[in-house]
């Protein structure tokens, strides 16, 4: 797998421009795109959140079908845990924050943050279509463990297990139709302590220092 990680969540790319970079990735021997969309779709489960110049689910469609007839594998990455500003920013959705103060990151222990995830979930599965692979993001949840419901099974476990339960709850429900998840490694490897918890069948996505 040699991919590319498309990342809009600080731009919102024009398709002709992301056409042209498809091409160009694909000439150079890329063979995986990794789209991390964000509000840059108009979604159903989620619609107070998308940009106003989101592309609609046709319109995104055309550009996964250049991915495969360009043999670019596309992976969805979805944030399941930290850099949810997009969503928590409103109101509607600020019970699900992890602090009151922070947009940061959701609450993995907030009841309604699990059928949330899972609603939106199935969502991208349907436009993706027929998938491998599906990250789950879930890094950089720096304030994982500090609200008073979280802080109380931390206690009780560890911050280790309150984050594994939570990847294991949203990987599960993939694994059982052969799609393989992802998840970035930086959680795991900072709080191993209940790694032993996490499914084997989730794959780590870690960043290596170039050598070069």
């Amino acid at each position: 797998m040699i991919g590319f990680h498309i990342d809009m969540n600080t731009a919102q790319f024009q398709g002709e421009y992301l056409e042209t970079w498809l091409r160009e990735l694909a000439h150079r021997g890329y063979d995986t795109i990794i789209w991390e969309i964000e509000n840059n779709v108009h979604w159903e489960t989620c619609p107070e959140c998308c940009s106003p110049d989101a592309f609609t689910k046709n319109e995104f469609k055309k550009l996964l079908d250049l991915c495969r007839k360009l043999k670019l594998e596309p992976i969805p990455l979805f944030q399941t845990l930290g850099h949810c500003e997009y969503v928590l920013k409103h109101e509607k959705y600020s019970h699900l924050k992890e602090l009151p103060k922070s947009l940061q990151q959701y609450c993995p222990m907030n009841p309604d943050l699990r059928p949330f995830l899972t609603r939106w979930i199935e969502e991208y599965l349907d436009l993706f279509g027929e998938v491998k692979y599906f990250h789950l993001g879930a890094d950089e949840a720096w304030s994982l463990g500090r609200c008073e419901t979280c802080r109380e099974y931390v206690n009780a476990h560890s911050l280790s297990e309150l984050y594994m339960r939570h990847m294991n709850f949203l990987a599960h429900p993939l694994i059982s139709r052969g799609i393989t998840p992802i998840i970035w490694a930086d959680m795991v490897l900072t709080h191993p302590e209940a790694m032993d918890l996490l499914d084997r069948r989730i794959m780590l996505f870690d960043l290596v220092d170039d050598p070069g």
